[in-house]
């Protein structure tokens, strides 16, 4: 540990104020203490079996853990009863930036009742930056020669290589922060975040965060929140897919009037702090607050359906299984929505919200937001469009590309049928006549001349008849036509894939090869929202 130490002595080092030593001493008090951020079990074997009587017991035994510095200055020990019994150690180490200020401090707490180890926190800066890097200027990203993965491997190997004997596992966070939370950092460093893993579970709370760096890739500053908990790993859990299913049936957006300049409309939002007991399938009070007052007095008119913009909503989210915790010594498990990392952030973290009356992305407070974002995740596509779980009659897609039929395609007796003009005339290019007297549509593309007949069960394609499996019908006003006999008769290939109700359509020359399963996925998703915004009314 000495060796550590020292070796970090030598690198650069950045100031940490006395002033706000004790800020931050009793920020990680507030984490440690009553929402008992340190939990974990100890791999350590001190002499932790008798009850710790006084503080110079106490200082004694926090020494013999290895967790601090070579040098380390106790300066405090106090008995203390919430979270529990507990003895909290107060450390501060040798080393001093150029002002004079402590660099690296920490705590130790230890169970009053046998002296084991119940928590542990430390944070180290290095000696010589700046105080001025707090809400400094951005980094100069044309000087970066160290990148984000390279910063999270040097990050990782930092870690491995700690001599402390901690019985416990850290994996990646690659979920964003936002620009309010990291306001304060460093920009000059790359951080890179790691939860507690427990049997490949994330605990939620329990950190390890590292600053690497951009130009010399050295660790420049870290710090951590570990401790002793009970976590449980019961008999029955929902799975994946239960919960998913759950969430989306339960999930509700609710309206937030827009915020900026003179414009306030209406927009859909998601709580974002939706959690799930993996156990009993419910959604705690506690821990799933109610949606805010939304404000909307019935202006303007909404556009878009609340069903509609669940789905969008939802695809900006992960479902990580975590553990969270129930109380200062023991974890629950929980289903929880998680920004996904390509998801842009609005400067308090929040992600965008989706206009009710354009249906356009916006956020809340600004009067900018991405024209797109990315598909949905895994979990949601197998909810929602999964071969069990969709619920459109069927969809159809020309070259590789779902078409935004206006009206929904309907089977009768095993065959699809649409609209003709939306099919011949917008997609396959055809010249389209309609005779209403006779309600014949005759379609006209290169070298062939295609009849149909509302009513008949004869086709003609350049005067030669053809018998149908169903006659064309006449819906609503609207003349639906046999898909596969109109599109085959024009050249086109045609391929009906039963699992997921969609028929291909291609056009081009070469030889139709059925999309693979992750494309289906996507093509079941789109047509499933295509479906859910014509059948609540969403109006585009």
């Amino acid at each position: 540990m000495a060796r550590f130490f020292q070796l970090f002595n030598k690198k650069k080092t950045a100031p940490a104020a006395k002033s706000s030593l004790a800020f931050l001493l009793a920020a990680v008090l507030f984490l440690v203490a009553p929402s008992a951020a340190l939990a974990a079990e100890t791999a350590v074997s001190a002499s932790s079996q008798a009850e710790i009587r006084t503080k110079e017991q106490a200082a004694a035994l926090a020494r013999e853990f290895s967790l601090m510095p070579e040098g380390a200055v106790i300066e405090e020990v106090k008995r203390q009863a919430v979270p529990y019994d507990c003895w909290r150690v107060a450390f501060v180490g040798p080393d001093r930036d150029r002002e004079g200020r402590v660099i690296n401090f920490g705590e130790i707490l230890l169970q009053a009742k046998d002296g084991a180890l119940a928590g542990f926190s430390a944070h180290y800066w290095t000696k010589d930056r700046d105080i001025t890097w707090i809400y400094g200027p951005e980094f100069d990203l044309s000087k970066q020669k160290v990148d984000k993965v390279q910063a999270a491997a040097i990050a990782e190997a930092f870690i491995k290589g700690l001599p402390w004997e901690l019985d416990a596992e850290w994996m990646p966070n690659p979920y964003p922060e936002s620009e309010y939370r990291t306001r304060a950092d460093d920009k000059s460093l790359h951080k890179i975040n790691f939860d507690r893993s427990v049997n490949g579970i994330r605990v939620h709370s329990q950190r390890f965060s590292v600053f690497v760096d951009r130009i010399t890739g050295e660790v420049a500053s870290y710090e951590v929140y570990w401790g002793k908990m009970d976590f449980p790993a019961p008999n029955h859990l929902l799975s994946r897919e239960e919960a998913a299913l759950t969430l989306v049936r339960q999930v509700n957006p609710y309206l937030q009037m827009t915020e900026f300049g003179d414009q306030h409309e209406p927009a859909y939002a998601l709580q974002p702090l939706y959690s799930l007991d993996a156990v009993t399938g419910e959604l705690p009070a506690d821990r799933n607050p109610p949606a805010p007052e939304s404000g909307y007095k019935g202006k303007p008119a909404l556009r878009i359906s609340k069903e509609y913009a669940k789905l969008l909503l939802l695809s900006q989210y992960d479902l990580e299984l975590q553990y969270q915790y129930l109380s200062a010594t023991k974890a629950g498990l929980y289903y929880r929505l998680v920004v996904k990392p390509d998801v842009p952030l609005f400067y308090t973290g929040a992600p965008p919200a989706l206009n009710a009356v354009t249906g356009k992305w916006t956020f809340i407070y600004q009067d900018s937001a991405p024209e797109s974002l990315p598909g949905p995740g895994d979990w949601l596509a197998d909810a929602v469009s999964s071969p069990e779980s969709i619920d459109y009659p069927a969809a159809v897609v020309l070259n590789d590309r779902l078409l935004p039929l206006q009206s929904d395609p309907v089977i009768l007796k095993g065959t699809v049928l649409v609209p003709f003009r939306e099919l011949l005339q917008k997609e396959l290019n055809a010249s389209i006549t309609w005779d209403a007297a006779a309600k014949k549509v005759t379609a006209k593309s290169k070298d062939t001349r295609l009849e149909l007949t509302a009513g008949s069960r004869t086709a003609y394609v350049n005067g030669k008849p053809y018998a149908l499996g169903v006659p064309v019908q006449l819906i609503n006003g609207r003349v639906y036509i046999p898909v596969r006999f109109a599109a085959q008769a024009l050249g086109a290939k045609v391929e009906w894939i039963s699992s997921s109700r969609l028929v291909l359509i291609r056009t081009g020359p070469e030889t139709a090869e059925q999309p693979s399963e992750a494309r289906l996925k996507q093509l079941r998703w789109e047509a499933q929202l295509n479906w859910t915004a014509r059948r609540y009314g969403v109006q585009k």
